[in-house]
């Protein structure tokens, strides 16, 4: 039977959280989507990894499908902000190869030290502002040639949780450091409604 594991937390360390993100790239096929687990109050990608999968414990840590069942699931609404402005966007050497046919220009790349020894990150936010160079309206890449490192990144505003829609209302501080999301369930016209004025802000905000 399948497992779950969530990745664990980056620490803003270049040499973790990119041996973080290499682990996950090698797991992207099993990546079900990046969930706020309220048990443990993380933001984590989560991954149903099957039996004989070698598991990185140092990267990955267990979760109950209990446990997942009461988390919410990030959802994409394709509104291309983290594309666009400063993107940052990139992609690791060990999933280069994906996008061989995606690619119609060289790529600069910068060398990063990992846990598993020196990394090539290859820079895709060349276009002007910082856009990514696959981003045209929306992403021409398919879900499974994306960099992790896109697929795991969320805003947290949308959400789902047992075939049920939620949007974040608010955010509540615990502790000194971490804030965590607060969520209302809403109908599906109510959530539809919210997305489509919040793509037409966003591309309001475009304008500008």
């Amino acid at each position: 039977m399948p497992r779950y594991y969530m990745l664990k937390q980056p620490t803003g360390s270049v040499k973790w959280d990119y041996f973080l993100l290499y682990i996950a790239a090698k797991l992207k096929k099993f990546y079900i989507g990046t969930y706020y687990i309220p048990r443990y109050q993380v933001l984590a990608p989560v991954f149903r990894i099957t039996p004989g999968t070698p598991v990185d414990l140092r990267a990955l840590d267990p979760v109950p499908e209990d446990v997942l069942r009461e988390s919410y699931r990030m959802l994409c609404v394709e509104c291309g902000w983290c594309c666009v402005r400063d993107s940052g966007a990139f992609v690791l050497e060990n999933e280069l190869k994906d996008l061989r046919d995606y690619l119609d220009r060289p790529l600069d790349f910068t060398w990063v030290e990992t846990l598993v020894g020196p990394l090539k990150v290859y820079h895709l936010d060349l276009d002007p502002g910082g856009k990514c160079i696959f981003y045209e309206g929306r992403c021409r890449l398919p879900p499974e040639k994306k960099p992790i490192i896109c697929l795991i990144h969320y805003c947290s505003l949308f959400a789902e949780r047992q075939g049920r829609k939620y949007v974040k209302i608010a955010a509540k501080r615990v502790g000194e450091k971490k804030v965590v999301p607060i969520y209302r369930e809403v109908s599906e016209e109510e959530f539809r409604k919210i997305v489509d004025d919040y793509l037409r802000w966003r591309r309001g905000e475009r304008k500008r």
